[in-house]
């Protein structure tokens, strides 16, 4: 048996007797004879083989740390900075407003060439009507929208056929690449849009809860860290209990997902709650939890 690869070529050809000759001006032009029909051909696939365990670990507890320590220190700050008016009190007030005060005042100069048309009028009422709305949601949910946002945005990049290689690359974690950021990047990533829409509604169903019992820096802090960390299980996991050949990469926020909705079965152990599969029939969060679970593994 011979083993011939091609740099150049687009596949490995495996085979029994191989002659070969190469012509006269062309180094690396081959010519191939197979004496045997039955040859197998084995696609060209991008493999990694950078294993490691250790250093996901101190990327997770490296991120969770300093996800917390800004959470905490930024919380510390407005609480002492709560009892004067400060420049903190000003960011948080200028922070609830969708557009800054520079785009507001640019953009209304714009819109003043515009007053004899009768866009100009459709177009400040829609603004105003979106920063009306938007002012009147509370805090949990405008966090819980950016964080929809985020994703969504992520997702739409998915769609996007030219950014198909960038985002394998950079929003989906595979335990043998050697690249630990994807830990986190991956949380934020969606393919498909099923298990975008599904984590998303799961997002905004229990998250304006962890939000109340965590605080706006606490809950971020918490989402983040947990989600990196269940990356890093799985990351653990595959490496251990899989052949590293069937190992594939993974994205998407049911870790944070599930550690949100987790949260909620700790606060709230009676509580019952409503899947989107069985919409009428109400479920304690102790059992709804691993069904969740094993919905979303299958």
């Amino acid at each position: 048996m011979w083993r011939f690869s091609l740099k150049n070529s687009k596949q490995f050809f495996v085979s029994h007797n191989i002659f070969f000759a190469l012509t006269n001006n062309q180094k690396l032009t081959c010519k191939f004879r197979f004496s045997l029909p039955n040859r197998t051909y084995i696609p060209r696939v991008r493999l990694y083989n950078r294993p490691s365990i250790v250093k996901p670990i101190l990327f997770a507890c490296f991120t969770s740390g300093t996800a917390y320590a800004v959470a905490l220190t930024y919380s510390e700050y407005k609480r002492r900075a709560s009892s004067n008016r400060t420049l903190i009190e000003q960011y948080n007030r200028e922070e609830t407003s969708v557009i800054p005060s520079w785009v507001k005042r640019v953009f209304s100069q714009q819109l003043r060439k515009l007053q004899d048309w009768n866009v100009y009028i459709e177009i400040e009422r829609n603004i105003a009507l979106i920063t009306k709305r938007w002012r009147s949601l509370n805090d949990s949910d405008k966090t819980l929208l950016v964080l929809i946002g985020i994703n969504a945005i992520v997702f739409g990049m998915w769609q996007l056929a030219p950014l198909q290689r960038l985002m394998e690359k950079r929003f989906v974690h595979h335990p043998l690449s050697g690249r630990m950021f994807t830990l986190l990047t991956s949380v934020f990533s969606h393919k498909a849009a099923w298990h975008f829409g599904f984590n998303m509604f799961a997002l905004w169903s229990f998250g304006g809860v962890v939000y109340r019992i965590f605080g706006k820096e606490q809950f971020l802090a918490f989402y983040i860290s947990s989600g990196v960390t269940s990356s890093c299980i799985s990351h653990i996991f595959s490496l251990m209990f899989k052949d590293w050949k069937n190992i594939i990469g993974s994205l998407g926020a049911s870790g944070a997902i599930f550690s949100c909705l987790g949260a909620c079965a700790i606060k709230y152990p009676d509580a019952s709650v409503y899947l989107i599969f069985l919409p009428f029939f109400p479920i304690k969060i102790g059992y709804a939890l691993p069904a969740l679970m094993a919905f979303d593994l299958y």
